[in-house]
């Protein structure tokens, strides 16, 4: 009866030292020894006006594409609209017309100042976050629609602008957009109505009040 007890005990404490043997050998086998990517995301401080500026080039039908530089203003209404203004100005170029016959001259340097304004309302499409490196920045695709005006040739021009913007912040009060805009109105410059297409890339930053 003893040697029965004792061959019990002897393979209980085999088994019981497999066990933990091969607990060991899972741990060491499966267990990674990788540090945590901690990624910092940065956000908007509960502010919901965007102040900035930008740049970038603008179309404009048949004057070439010339510089533009502007400001931007934003009211951020909730997480998915805003209101949105924006001031630009450019100089023209010479039209086709003018470059095929020289010594021609459709406008003085003064009419070809350019300049326009306008606001409307965005909508965010894809609000997401963009990665580099360990860091993390909430972004956001977004669609404009406004109306304005736009000032060239010593004229007036009512103007329909739309557009997508793609607006990464990458600060709690910093954020860097890029826009593709088309400026829509019409002028008879060239003696009939015609609807000049503007389309205008651009980039530039802002910063949360």
């Amino acid at each position: 009866m003893e040697t029965w007890c004792r061959h019990i005990l002897l393979t209980t404490s085999l088994l019981l030292s497999s066990l933990a043997f091969s607990a060991e050998e899972v741990d060491a086998v499966y267990q990674p020894d990788e540090d945590r990517i901690i990624l910092h995301e940065a956000d908007i401080d509960a502010q919901d006006i965007e102040l900035g500026v930008y740049g970038g080039i603008i179309s404009v039908q048949d004057f070439g594409t010339n510089s533009v530089t502007g400001v931007r203003f934003a009211y951020h209404i909730s997480e998915d609209f805003f209101l949105q203004a924006s001031y630009a100005e450019t100089t023209l170029g010479k039209t086709s017309f003018e470059k095929l016959n020289p010594g021609f001259t459709l406008l003085s340097d003064d009419e070809r100042e350019y300049n326009y304004y306008n606001i409307g309302l965005g909508y965010n499409l894809f609000q997401g976050e963009s990665f580099f490196s360990s860091h993390a920045f909430n972004s956001a695709f977004y669609f404009a629609l406004g109306v304005g005006s736009t000032t060239f040739a010593d004229d007036k021009h009512h103007t329909l602008s739309w557009g997508f913007g793609y607006r990464i912040i990458f600060l709690d009060w910093l954020a860097m957009h890029i826009e593709a805009k088309d400026h829509i109105f019409e002028s008879d410059i060239f003696a009939q109505d015609e609807q000049f297409q503007n389309v205008e890339l651009s980039t530039g930053l802002t910063v949360f009040f």
